[in-house]
């Protein structure tokens, strides 16, 4: 047989490469980005989290395993590629990183925590959620590890041509990008005032206005480009985005205005009085200084501005701007400010030993948590710190789906979890009043705790003793963030992705119900009305 010198070189290459990569420890991970199954479990990642979650099709429990699965299979893939790793020894170190990583942020909120910012500063807001349940999925690394240690075999077999460099990249960029941008966060937390609202309809419109009282719509709202939170004052309801804030009457569906920012950007906080609203806008440039702003609430005016202290600029400030008691109360790292709303001008300022957030008024005093583990009073007047209350460890203030503030106040208590407790304290005295264990979230008003006690096991308690009026049994809310609505009575829950639920808030019985499409988000609007509105993907 003849062979042309062309294809004799060919050959002798691919048996020195051949030779090369079935040495001892080699792998080729890039080759296991073109497996079937690792792009399987990339488009289960993808259509899990961006899809599934949080629209009721499928239960809450399963979409957090699945992206944990899936991931745990794609991301040591793809980073073991992107550092070129070419020997058994170097690949596990990606892997051990991978489970490392995946551990800590299960086991620990603090480092939660510090991978939420870490990831915040370059752009990409998450959400991370603790729990040591997920570390069951660890054995799907297995997978991930097989296919990363077969590619050798792979690699020997078919040379890389132009289709799979541009297929490799491709899949390198797809995963990291699937990896980090994972479930869209949730809106943060809402403003804690008579009529405030948190707006769960990201980027979605229109907006259904439903009457809470009888479960029936009742008018419509553009709601595009919201992501919370948002207020609603005087049937006039405002929508944070990242660039604007819109002014929206309701329940006719009037714009009235729309403000638009250029050289900066909104932070995710939102509070008003009667005559103004108070925004906090961040620059774009990070050597600038975030601005505490009052707009005129009838025109998008600003009548002043207050610069705010910080050490880390790209931290977002979504700890809880407070209008309360006449103050606004503003949240700065280690800082609390107390600020004129008339003027902007700082009345006094607390400085802690750690970061602070979610003050309240309750009681004639603000108090304020800190990522100590401690709750703080202070004196109205002056900043002055009255006492300190151990609520737990570091980190004790760990948010919930539900709970959106870990402080609340109700009936002069202060309420607060710690782990899988519910606890209450006297506001002025600190003595404890009552604690309800087994609470594992819980939406908290005036008179009424809604509280999660198990996947499918839900109790109203009383906020002055924690007894339960009654208890719902059977239906997986997932994380569908309940609706207190005291003032008529009823909670309004999500069991099904297609349906309200309103139960009566003394009795439990179920007063009346109302047909969703698929993949809606829902609302409080106060004023005794609901929105809901379809989650634009």
């Amino acid at each position: 047989m003849r062979y042309r010198s062309g294809d004799m070189s060919q050959q002798l290459a691919t048996t020195v490469t051949a030779s090369r990569a079935a040495g001892a420890g080699n792998v080729h991970p890039e080759w296991a980005l073109l497996h079937p199954v690792w792009w399987g479990a990339l488009v289960l990642l993808v259509v899990n989290d961006q899809l599934l979650k949080g629209n009721g099709i499928v239960p809450a429990v399963f979409t957090g395993k699945l992206s944990d699965l899936a991931g745990l299979i794609v991301a040591p893939v793809v980073l073991a590629a992107i550092v070129v790793a070419r020997s058994r020894l170097a690949a596990a170190g990606c892997f051990a990183t991978v489970a490392s990583w995946f551990i800590a942020i299960n086991i620990s909120p603090a480092a939660a925590r510090w991978c939420e910012q870490l990831i915040a500063a370059l752009g990409l807001p998450w959400r991370i959620w603790s729990d040591p349940a997920d570390l069951l999925a660890l054995p799907a690394l297995a997978i991930s590890w097989w296919l990363v240690s077969s590619s050798a075999t792979r690699a020997l077999a078919r040379p890389w041509s132009a289709w799979r460099r541009a297929v490799r990249f491709s899949a390198m960029a797809l995963g990291a990008l699937a990896c980090v941008a994972t479930s869209r966060p949730l809106p943060p937390p809402a403003v804690t005032m008579p009529g405030s609202v948190l707006s769960q309809a990201w980027d979605s419109a229109p907006l259904q206005v439903i009457d809470i009282h009888g479960g029936r719509a009742i008018g419509q709202l553009d709601g595009s480009g919201w992501i919370g939170p948002s207020v609603h004052v005087d049937d006039t309801f405002y929508a944070l985005g990242w660039r604007f804030l819109t002014a929206t009457a309701i329940p006719s569906g009037e714009q009235l205005f729309r403000y638009e920012v250029r050289q900066e950007r909104f932070q995710p906080t939102l509070a008003a009085d009667g005559q103004r609203l108070f925004v906090i806008t961040a620059p774009l440039h990070r050597n600038s200084t975030e601005l505490l702003v009052a707009l005129d609430r009838q025109r998008p005016q600003r009548l002043w501005t207050t610069p705010l202290p910080s050490k880390r600029r790209w931290r977002s400030r979504a700890h809880g701007l407070v209008h309360d008691a006449g103050l606004l109360l503003v949240p700065a790292e280690d800082r609390l400010l107390a600020v004129d709303p008339a003027t902007g001008a700082v009345l006094w300022t607390h400085r802690g030993a750690t970061a602070l957030g979610w003050p309240l008024v309750l009681a004639a005093n603000v108090y304020v948590a800190g990522l100590d583990g401690f709750i703080y009073a202070l004196d109205i007047e002056t900043g002055a710190e009255l006492w300190r209350h151990r609520a737990g460890s570091e980190d004790a203030f760990v948010l919930r789906p539900w709970r959106a503030r870990p402080l609340s106040g109700a009936q002069g208590l202060l309420l607060y979890g710690t782990g899988s407790s519910l606890v209450a304290i006297d506001g002025v005295t600190r003595a404890p009043r009552w604690r309800r264990k087994g609470v594992q979230d819980a939406v908290i008003g005036d008179t009424t705790v809604f509280a999660k006690l198990g996947p499918a096991s839900y109790a109203a308690l009383d906020v002055a003793d924690g007894h339960s009026r009654w208890r719902l049994e059977g239906e997986d809310l997932g994380t569908s963030r309940p609706i207190l609505a005291e003032d008529a009575g009823l909670v309004i829950l999500r069991p099904h992705a297609s349906r309200l639920h309103a139960h009566d808030l003394g009795t439990g019985a179920l007063r009346w119900t109302f047909d969703l499409e698929a993949g809606v988000r829902v609302a409080d609007a106060g004023a005794g009305r609901v929105l809901a509105g379809v989650w634009a993907r």
